[in-house]
């Protein structure tokens, strides 16, 4: 079995100057986000183009195969595909984005000790290793 990579944890306060301009003009405004991996990627958010693809746990077979073709189209488009951590709707567009040229970032506004990453990183584990 191989030991999946150590991806590594960040928290971006809206405080900094490469928290997303656009998540802090929400009501109400986000102040903090977690994630595991590029924090430059977060800090791209809504300066480059990119699609946030969200949904169902308990999507249908017709869901997942949508969510993970559109992520698909849009990463070979070069697009950044951004989704949370569960799995469903979520894992699925994250699954997709990744057969492309684009990226995905996967964000969650918990905690990181409160991370479900579950079936996710289990995805970005293999793909890492796929390569």
């Amino acid at each position: 079995m191989t030991t999946p990579p150590l991806i590594e944890s960040f928290e971006l306060n809206i405080t900094e100057s490469d928290f997303p301009t656009s998540l802090s003009q929400t009501h109400p405004a986000v102040t903090r986000l977690y994630g595991r991996g590029h924090r430059d990627l977060v800090a791209a958010m809504g300066k480059t183009p990119g699609l946030a693809i969200v949904g169902s746990r308990q999507a249908t077979s017709q869901g997942l195969s949508d969510a993970h073709w559109y992520a698909s189209v849009v990463s070979q488009a070069g697009m950044t595909v951004i989704s949370g951590l569960a799995q469903g709707i979520d894992a699925s567009a994250h699954s997709g984005a990744l057969t492309g040229a684009g990226s995905t970032i996967a964000v969650s506004l918990e905690a990181k000790s409160r991370f479900a990453i579950g079936t996710t990183l289990k995805l970005f584990a293999s793909s890492t290793n796929s390569s």
